[in-house]
């Protein structure tokens, strides 16, 4: 009622930014809708409308039941997305072009484990290869683009496909075995997401990760660390283009006001370009949009990085960039770091030692996160090879040597769009992948990844181990999977409306935190609900409208 009545307004030549009631009206009811289909109970007191959360915890059931009880409240979102019209065509044109084919008989399967235990020759089973999706590369049996291949699988899993920006790495893992190479899971790689508490502290970029790595050091390695921490924090200083800033003949506190009032300038600066805008684009966005496009495509030379660095964007984050630096640089100089190897224990007690450390380890790891880690996003079996714990397969598979030359082939030499925009010139990464990390849907463990353990060695060097999944803890995981399509346009209708009719999230590489999540939240604020509640996966607290949107 409330769309016909919303489409009945604009057909009598009602200007969409003049129906912000309605807008907000739809907006609360599609949120409604989704919760409930993800079971939430919903109800109405003196105070307005309520909705409680269903409860997907595991204590005193079955974690498999748990499990399929999480999975079915996803089910309306993927039936959502499956009935797209271009993600339907997309299906019928796959099943119409042979890609059953692709995927194993079962029986043929069990016939050939069966053979395979009978000979005593595990070889005889299956082979699996990784195979990376590059491209337009097509697969040789049926003539399909292998990323097309991907995507078709991908659609089967229990929450919807989203693509992701940055980089990204996509496997097929194919059974020589079996005719046709019948897919046996897939695999995906993307960049690691840079706040994760658990995870910083298991790695060491926490303030209680060091603090336990002093306790358990010598004083030379002590001097050591303090001495890296401060080395790191002044490299970071030469790494920022600041020829457009005028810091000669201020001292250390007035370089710092100095960028801070930047910070603030640049902001509000391209907060108003957007408010001039509107619906259509800044030309700040079509200069990073082509950069970005540019350093995509392998011609990063043709990009005039100054002037990406001048951008309000960059120059706002140049700013706040280098007047942390400069404010950690000056507490490490004050403490007498560089000497002292006590020096970082005693600073670690006060407020001003921790937030100066934390800038600096924040800076490592935004490092190590763009060089030497990647987050698997995409893994798992399809049927039937899931009742032969393919999954766990493919989960070792990830961890090959063969993964780590793809990813250093694949960005070796590239330029990085956010450094190179800091710096005022291209810069390049040098990856090296060591290590991986993923998150997993089931607040309650993933068996895909428990007790996996693989020996490794170092060629031509005396040095043995393991490689293994290791659970470091459990998250407060956002995101943006729970809502149906036409909820998150809305959402994104209603938090323009709220917002001057300002465009405030532009898909830019470098902008923020992910895109989709920053134009949920703004939406949902624009209602009068509390964000962090409902975009939080298997949240466990209940939320209540205002009455205000309502109305």
């Amino acid at each position: 009622t409330a769309e016909t009545h919303r489409s009945m307004l604009c057909e009598r030549g009602v200007h969409p930014d003049d129906i912000e009631p309605t807008i907000l009206y739809l907006a609360s009811l599609r949120v409604l809708r989704d919760l409930t289909l993800q079971g939430w109970v919903a109800g109405a007191d003196d105070d307005g409308i309520y909705v409680v959360p269903p409860s997907f915890d595991s204590a005193g059931e079955d974690p498999a039941e748990a499990k399929n009880d999480l999975r079915n409240s996803f089910r309306f979102v993927l039936a959502d997305q499956l009935q797209t019209p271009s993600v339907e065509a997309f299906v019928c044109r796959m099943e119409a072009s042979g890609i059953g084919s692709l995927f194993a008989d079962g029986p043929e399967l069990a016939s050939r484990l069966k053979g395979a235990m009978l000979e005593g020759n595990p070889e005889l089973a299956m082979q699996p290869v990784l195979e990376l999706v590059d491209g337009d590369v097509r697969d040789v049996t049926t003539g399909l683009r292998l990323r097309d291949i991907w995507r078709y699988a991908r659609l089967q899993w229990s929450i919807p496909y989203k693509t992701t920006p940055g980089r990204n790495l996509y496997y097929l893992i194919r059974d020589e075995r079996g005719p046709n190479r019948p897919i046996i899971g897939i695999a995906a790689l993307g960049n690691a997401i840079l706040g994760l508490n658990q995870r910083d502290d298991a790695l060491g970029w926490s303030i209680d990760a060091l603090s336990r790595r002093l306790n358990d050091s010598n004083p030379a390695d002590q001097r050591s660390l303090a001495r890296h921490l401060v080395a790191f924090a002044r490299a970071e200083v030469d790494r920022i283009y600041t020829r457009d800033f005028k810091l000669a003949d201020r001292t250390s506190e007035e370089k710092i006001r100095y960028l801070e009032k930047i910070e603030t300038a640049s902001d509000t600066a391209r907060k108003a370009a957007l408010a001039e805008a509107g619906d259509e684009r800044t030309a700040e966005y079509e200069l990073i949009r082509k950069a970005h496009n540019l350093v995509q495509d392998g011609y990063a030379e043709k990009v005039n990085w100054i002037k990406i660095a001048k951008t309000h964007l960059y120059r706002r984050k140049r700013a706040v960039h280098l007047a942390d630096t400069l404010r950690a640089i000056d507490t490490f100089e004050r403490t007498g770091l560089d000497d002292d190897p006590q020096a970082l224990q005693e600073l670690l007690l006060t407020a001003e030692g921790c937030r100066a450390v934390e800038i600096v380890l924040r800076r490592i790891k935004q490092q190590a996160i763009a060089e030497n880690v990647m987050e698997i996003t995409t893994c798992g079996a399809v049927t039937p090879y899931q009742q032969v714990l393919g999954g766990k397969l493919v989960a070792m598979l990830m961890t090959s040597p063969q993964v780590v030359a793809d990813v250093k082939n694949r960005y070796r030499g590239r330029v990085s769009l956010i450094a190179s925009g800091m710096a005022g010139h291209a810069m390049v990464r040098t990856p090296a992948l060591s290590m991986l990390t993923t998150s997993s849907l089931y607040a309650f463990g993933s068996a895909q990844y428990n007790r996996i353990r693989i020996p490794a060695n170092i060629t031509g060097e005396d040095v043995t181990g393991d490689i293994r999944y290791r659970r470091v803890g459990s998250t407060d995981s956002y995101g943006t999977v729970q809502f149906a399509s036409d909820t998150t346009e809305t959402l994104t209708a209603a938090a323009r409306l709220a917002n001057s009719k300002r465009r405030l999230v532009n898909n830019l590489f470098g902008e923020g935190m992910s895109p989709k999540l920053r134009s949920l939240r703004l939406g949902l604020d624009a209602l009068g609900l509390a964000p962090d509640g409902i975009t939080r996966l298997g949240c466990s607290m209940p939320y209540r409208w205002s009455r205000t949107p309502m109305t």
